[in-house]
């Protein structure tokens, strides 16, 4: 058997390395200071290969610190996570000096009661990849900004600067023009049947320098938009799907449209 040890006061390891030394070799690193943990030979010897380079042999009496764990490797996942953050900061700072404010500015997201942060988090990156940067939320059922939330959005720009209120109307009382998205074809009024068809007759909607600002209107994950949350939008919008799964994801949804505006103000 081989031991290793640890004896320093805190284990300064990321959660990467430690999910990767469990993976790699199922070698449990987390002592208490001072301790000494009795794993394989070959377990110990994946670990210190993979971590540290070093390389050992098995038998009674051999110990490796898990100090020495502190690797090329440890570094160059520090280094990784302090480029992602800069860059991150850098995509944040970045639609201030667009000189448009982005392709899609006077173009705001709403979402109505998300009931989970992971669909606010991909929300955001979609407002990123297509140059929206104006992402509200309604009422929600989750954190907006917890850590599923952060991971999704990396870094956007969109969840910094997102603002929550308590009801729909207070997202919508300054557009012009607020577009419900829904299933309900026909069950409260005209829907169009896709955000090209409703630009096709309406395509001053995205001049909003002249027209005035244009929400996008998401339901919640599980029913949607209640009735009259739907009445409240000024238009109504179907997304076409197959008939194997009809029903989308709240943040795949936000970026259909977002794709369809965005190329629309490209071509206009």
């Amino acid at each position: 058997m081989l031991n290793v040890s640890c004896s320093t006061p805190k284990l300064s390891l990321s959660p990467r390395i430690h999910a990767m030394c469990k993976l790699s070799c199922r070698a449990i690193v987390r002592a208490a200071p001072g301790s000494v943990r009795p794993v394989s030979a070959g377990k110990a010897l994946g670990v210190c290969r993979l971590h540290a380079g070093v390389e050992i042999g098995s038998g009674e009496g051999n110990h490796v610190n898990v100090a020495d764990l502190k690797s090329p490797l440890s570094e160059k996942l520090r280094g990784w996570k302090e480029a992602r953050s800069e860059k991150q900061m850098t995509r944040s700072k970045f639609f201030d000096k667009l000189p448009d404010g982005g392709v899609l500015q006077g173009v705001r997201v709403v979402l109505v009661s998300p009931k989970f942060s992971a669909n606010v988090g991909s929300a955001a990156r979609l407002c990123a990849n297509f140059e929206c940067n104006d992402l509200w939320v309604v009422d929600p059922r989750c954190d907006p900004v917890g850590p599923d939330a952060q991971a999704l959005a990396v870094g956007s720009p969109a969840l910094s600067n997102i603002t929550v209120v308590n009801s729909m109307t207070e997202a919508i009382q300054d557009c012009t023009v607020s577009v419900g998205f829904t299933r309900r074809k026909g069950a409260v009024r005209h829907v169009h049947a896709s955000m090209n068809r409703l630009l096709d007759k309406h395509p001053d909607y995205l001049e909003t320098e002249t027209h005035g600002k244009v929400a996008l209107v998401f339901g919640r994950e599980d029913h949607g938009l209640e009735l009259e949350e739907l009445m409240a939008c000024s238009q109504l919008c179907a997304i076409p799907t197959g008939r194997v799964q009809p029903s989308l994801n709240l943040s795949h949804s936000a970026g259909i449209a977002l794709a369809n505006c965005f190329e629309r103000r490209l071509e206009g």
